[in-house]
């Protein structure tokens, strides 16, 4: 059930008890998303009535109006919760994502802009040994650091967790990230760094990802990290993605070029890459065929589909317009 076009007007309000109402009369409801909803308050949590309901996904965008305790006491209602999503909450805090570890067998977990989420709310979903963890998504959250890796990295726990994303993380560096390789790259099936400005992602830290992350599908960097000034070291960055025989999607953020003689156009010719994905600002330029687009590029087709004939029709670019998480979480 997806309650983010519900507003409440001079004309339209809600009652009171609303979620109560809903989860009473949808006893089998799976999923729930409510986002940028001045109506779920703490008001609201205090009148609900309902203590245990199998819910399996809970989503919640931008809901700002929940204090921490509340917030906490929402989500523990729902004792079956596998999949968990909360982006740009000031609600949500280390103690409350460890409240919620401690209750909670989650497999999901996507955090985006809460800025009081640190590497101690983290750390309790991945070494927990109770935990079937899968996919972790952290994003755009700056008081996560290295620390975070090292413990995924060395944690028995999170045997099964293979979907890891930290883009935006401004202050994870190639420590960290060479270590989580190194210990877990074999099992890793999408890795993201979108955005990470303090990785490097030299040519050593590539040559590890090309032999350890042996079952990669998903790929996410920034434009930096395999754009070098020097045109030697960018052939040797790509001849290692050419290693990644498993990986059929690439994201790239913060390009600079797409002309022809771009490394997004050497890119495409990677063995067995179906698809790549260009974050960019809405508002850009290019020259491509002799003709310039700009504006939403994602609504243009002109470079896209210049791409798929100039590569045979084997792979396809996709150019849209950075925002957070959406077009389904990354690499949805």
């Amino acid at each position: 059930m997806d309650l983010c076009n519900i507003q409440e007007t001079l004309y339209t309000t809600l009652h009171p008890n609303w979620l109560s109402i809903i989860l009473f009369n949808c006893p089998n409801l799976a999923s729930l998303r409510i986002c940028d909803a001045s109506y779920l308050n703490d008001e609201c949590i205090d009148l609900l009535n309902i203590f245990h309901h199998p819910l399996i996904k809970l989503s919640l965008p931008k809901c700002n109006n929940l204090r921490p305790l509340a917030l906490q006491d929402f989500i523990l209602r729902f004792h079956q919760l596998q999949d968990l999503e909360i982006t740009e909450s000031i609600g949500l805090t280390d103690q409350v994502l460890f409240n919620l570890s401690q209750s909670l067998r989650l497999r999901r977990i996507t955090v985006s802009s809460c800025p009081f989420v640190s590497d101690i709310g983290i750390i309790p979903f991945v070494s927990s040994p109770f935990y079937n963890l899968t996919s972790l998504t952290i994003a755009e959250c700056t008081k996560i650091t290295d620390q975070a890796l090292f413990v995924i990295a060395n944690e028995n726990s999170t045997l099964s967790l293979n979907h890891i994303d930290f883009r935006q993380c401004k202050s994870i560096t190639d420590t960290g990230l060479s270590e989580l390789i190194l210990k877990r790259g074999k099992i890793l099936k999408k890795l993201s760094i979108l955005g990470c400005s303090s990785v490097q992602f030299n040519t050593s830290l590539l040559k590890v990802l090309s032999s350890h992350c042996t079952s990669l599908i998903h790929l996410g960097l920034s434009f930096h990290h395999l754009a070098d000034p020097s045109p030697t070291i960018t052939s040797t960055k790509i001849q290692y993605l050419r290693e990644l025989s498993t990986l059929s999607q690439l994201w790239i953020s913060n390009v600079t070029s797409l002309d022809k003689n771009s490394v997004i156009w050497s890119l495409g010719w990677l063995e067995g890459l179906k698809c790549i994905v260009v974050e960019r600002e809405s508002i850009e330029s290019d020259f491509v065929g002799g003709m310039y687009t700009d504006g939403d590029f994602h609504q243009d087709n002109d470079i896209e589909e210049t791409f798929y004939n100039d590569h045979q029709g084997r792979v396809r670019l996709k150019i849209k317009t950075s925002g957070g998480l959406g077009g389904g979480g990354i690499f949805g």
